[in-house]
């Protein structure tokens, strides 16, 4: 990765800005990801403080070492004490009079406590400058990504195999997270949702103790993590043969995704990418059944910028070569069942590239 370069983006953009400095609070998680995309340090805890000619990270005892082999490019110090009294140290001694900061992951109280510790320095929230970095990806963010797509598609293969009458929904989902962490994914990349029956008309079911019964439709949607980076899959599986309607309904999803996929071109917006799949559901008779969004995009988070949605903003969320977004219409009919089919894609000059390869034809099992 070259964090060199992605620093470089950042205090260009603080320039604008007309800040002296910029600091990442990563306290015990609340801004990992960012920390991350920037230094390459995975630590729960670090402040990373940039000046148009300085570049350090300041750390606590558990993690100064994995820092310096993980972040080399930065200065790495030791933090001992109040987080806050240890960056107003810093500031002060680099001079810095305006801090910009994400007003995304910095708490109010953490604010108020720097505020309160570094009274001389104007703090100025900054709405995701990070963030608007990490919408591109770069090949090496997207070969992660890619490795991730892979195994996940795997695992779908995997849950054609095992996945029968009787087993629980916890269970086939405890079944997919071990077999991806024995493939080599570093984790998940987010709780899974399996959802049988009813249950899959919950477009974020949470796993419980219901058991697949025949007849139903099965609604897996998982995703592996990769070098950090996150994949994102949803496909159908009919326990037995699938009735009409459940067949009916299935294809029409399929469809809605099929324009999606084929329409969605680089410059358009996220409202007029959510509207290729949604025409195709409301024409029918089905638009009440599809509440969410079309996708979202994907990289260290499994939902980050940009939206495909009708309340997307159709300024902010412009698609552009390099972003990765998924493609996930879906209709759910309370009581009855859920469809939702979703492939994870980059956004390429000429359309959309679709990085999952799971088989869309509804399976039966």
């Amino acid at each position: 990765m070259d964090f060199q370069a992605r620093l470089a983006q950042l205090r260009q953009a603080i320039r604008g800005e007309g800040l002296d400095a910029f600091t990442i609070i990563n306290l015990e998680g609340s801004d990992s990801l960012n920390l991350r995309y920037l230094t390459g340090f995975s630590g729960s805890f670090g402040l990373l403080i940039l000046t148009q000619t300085e570049q350090s990270l300041l750390t606590d005892s558990r993690y100064t070492e994995r820092a310096k082999a993980e972040a080399p490019q930065v200065q790495v110090r030791e933090v001992k004490g109040n987080w806050a009294e240890r960056l107003s140290e810093e500031l002060k001694a680099l001079g810095i009079k305006r801090l910009g900061l994400n007003s995304r992951t910095i708490s109010l109280y953490d604010f108020n406590l720097l505020k309160e510790k570094a009274p001389e320095v104007e703090l100025v929230p900054l709405e995701g400058p990070v963030e608007r970095l990490r919408l591109r990806k770069d090949e090496e963010e997207l070969e992660r990504i890619r490795k991730a797509a892979e195994l996940t598609d795997r695992a779908f293969e995997h849950a054609l195999g095992f996945v029968r009458p009787g087993l629980s929904e916890l269970e086939v989902a405890w079944e997919l997270e071990k077999f991806m962490r024995e493939q080599g994914s570093e984790g998940i990349a987010f709780p899974f949702i399996v959802a049988t029956g009813s249950n899959s008309a919950l477009p974020h079911a949470t796993p419980g103790e219901r058991e697949i019964k025949r007849g139903e439709l099965l609604l897996l949607d998982i995703g592996a993590r990769c070098g950090g980076y996150c994949a994102d899959l949803t496909r159908m599986i009919a326990i037995g043969r699938p009735s009409k309607r459940q067949l009916e309904v299935y294809e029409v999803v399929r469809r809605a995704q099929e324009a999606a996929l084929s329409g969605i071109k680089p410059g358009m917006d996220g409202l007029e990418a959510d509207k290729l799949a949604r025409a195709v559901i409301q024409g029918a008779s089905f638009g009440d059944a599809f509440g969410h969004g079309l996708g979202h995009g994907v990289g260290l988070a499994v939902h980050e910028g940009p939206r495909l949605s009708p309340f997307a903003d159709p300024k902010k969320d412009i698609l552009e070569p390099g972003m990765v977004v998924t493609v996930e219409p879906g209709i759910y009919l309370v009581g009855e069942f859920g469809v939702r089919i979703e492939d994870l894609t980059v956004v390429r000059a000429d359309g959309l590239e679709v990085l999952t390869a799971a088989p869309k034809e509804l399976q039966a099992v």
